[in-house]
């Protein structure tokens, strides 16, 4: 599957699994728009 100038959006991108998974796109050549929320803020 060609992912390179494909958009991904991923959800609890800040840490974790959904932080290397954010990597791994951007390196492949995707563009990547990630968010997260701060439960303490």
């Amino acid at each position: 599957m060609e992912i390179r100038n494909c958009a991904v959006v991923i959800s609890g991108g800040a840490s974790g699994m959904g932080a290397a998974t954010a990597r791994l796109f951007s390196k492949a050549g995707a563009k990547v728009a990630l968010f997260d929320m701060n439960i303490a803020a």
